[in-house]
């Protein structure tokens, strides 16, 4: 369940048509791994 500081920051993702507060907390669960977020030639 999203706090209410989570709906006030979220609320315009929420507003899109096929998202709403479901999807909302579906991404909250989801976890990701970033491999080589630098560019080429970055220090």
């Amino acid at each position: 369940m999203l706090s209410e500081k989570e709906l006030n920051r979220y609320k315009h993702p929420i507003a899109v048509p096929g998202m709403g507060v479901q999807m909302q907390e579906q991404l909250k669960k989801a976890r990701i791994l970033i491999i080589g977020a630098g560019g080429l030639g970055s220090p």
